[in-house]
């Protein structure tokens, strides 16, 4: 019984769990950018900045819906990058979304999704078990 109502507890907390958005210049938003900065310049070979549409945290869990910049603010140059061709049809966004998790004081990168269509990370919140308010971007 007192497990039952642990589990209980646990989970009303967790539906309960505030949603907020990082204060832009704030360390924790810093901490959580930089977090994918790192995966995405490498892969892109380029210096990065986000233009950031959606960011929403809830305790542990992050999710970002970005369009990546080079560092003068100019739009990514995908031309030498695996997103070539992809760049070239009309159905590749250049949009990134991206779902972090804190661990200690560090968040890493869960998954991310680099110009795909926005709802493929529509269930994420069910895959990773992050909370599904994070993910609600009109509210």
């Amino acid at each position: 019984m007192r497990l039952a109502l642990a589990l209980l507890s646990l989970l009303f907390a967790s539906a309960c769990a505030q949603v907020t958005t990082p204060r832009l210049g704030s360390p924790e938003r810093t901490a959580i950018m930089d977090s994918l900065r790192v995966p995405l310049e490498k892969e892109l070979k380029q210096r990065l900045q986000f233009r950031i549409e959606a960011l929403r945290q809830s305790g542990a869990w992050a999710f970002m819906k970005a369009l990546p910049l080079r560092q003068d603010g100019r739009s990514v140059n995908y031309g030498k990058t695996p997103y070539a061709q992809a760049a070239r049809r009309r159905s590749f966004t250049g949009e990134v979304c991206a779902l972090f998790q804190k661990s200690g004081k560090k968040w890493k990168v869960v998954k991310y999704l680099l110009g795909e269509p926005a709802a493929a990370h529509g269930r994420w919140w069910k895959t990773y078990g992050a909370p599904k308010a994070i993910f609600e971007l009109g509210k």
